[in-house]
């Protein structure tokens, strides 16, 4: 996975920041949309092998689905709004150039890798 955070914290460290929520956080959040997504991804599985899913069963996917909803649109909200904000004003254009080329290639990368 893209490593800004670490270079948020390395940069927010040179500046001497002191707004705004650690790397840390931002890395939590990603862990643990992935363990939503697994879950997703296996409840749903469990559901199409099913003949004939209950209403409850495709109920309780569709809450999980809202509570993933919820965590990514908030955590997205707060990268925008403070981590690119942050990171704008810490690193100059050329670390950003670079970090941005990085970012795409690991993303490439994740991308190769799930087909």
């Amino acid at each position: 996975m893209c490593r800004v955070a670490s270079i948020y914290e390395a940069r927010r460290e040179r500046h001497k920041a002191t707004k705004g929520i650690g790397a840390a956080v931002y890395s939590l959040e990603h862990k643990r949309m992935l363990q939503l997504l697994a879950k997703l991804r296996s409840r749903l599985q469990d559901l199409a092998r099913c003949n004939k899913p209950t209403s409850r069963g495709i109920m309780s996917l569709l809450d999980q689905e809202c509570t993933f909803k919820h965590l990514a649109e908030h955590h997205n909200m707060r990268e925008h709004n403070v981590l690119y904000a942050e990171l704008d004003r810490v690193t100059s254009p050329e670390e950003r150039r670079e970090l941005t080329r990085r970012c795409a290639r690991e993303w490439a990368a994740l991308r190769n890798e799930s087909r």
